[in-house]
């Protein structure tokens, strides 16, 4: 709702939608490797078992990665608080864009109401003009 006061049309907050369920499903994917990896390293140290120095490079990787995965868990938040109020935006646009179409099919149909009651009212004018030309 707050986007569409920003002056965000309806197309802009649905491509930005889109984007975020897009990002959202990149990180699912990207920690689904980094958890396959990990679980890959931790298979190859039980396998070769010298834990000194390959437990060293698995610590010193793990350094490196963590705060990577702490900032794509950050981002994948913010990322679903976007979603939910981009989606709560288009469930609102939706419901105002319904009545919208309630009221013209309305006003459509009271539109023919009036356009018949002018053609009836006219050709009774006509067939009173007739009757009193006569």
């Amino acid at each position: 709702m707050s986007a569409l006061k920003r002056g965000h049309s309806l197309t802009q907050l649905y491509t930005d939608y889109v984007q975020v369920v897009e990002d959202r499903d990149q990180l699912k994917l990207d920690k689904q490797r980094l958890t396959e990896y990990v679980e890959q390293m931790v298979d190859e140290l039980k396998e070769k078992e010298f834990f000194s120095d390959v437990l060293f490079s698995f610590c010193l990787h793990i350094i490196t990665v963590a705060p990577l995965l702490r900032n794509q868990q950050e981002e994948y938040r913010k990322l679903q608080t976007e979603l939910k109020e981009l989606t709560s935006c288009y469930q609102c646009t939706a419901k105002k864009l319904e009545e919208a179409q309630l009221q013209k099919r309305e006003s459509e149909r009271r539109a023919g109401f009036y356009h018949r009651e002018t053609s009836r009212l006219k050709q009774t004018c006509s067939d009173l003009s007739k009757q009193v030309s006569r």
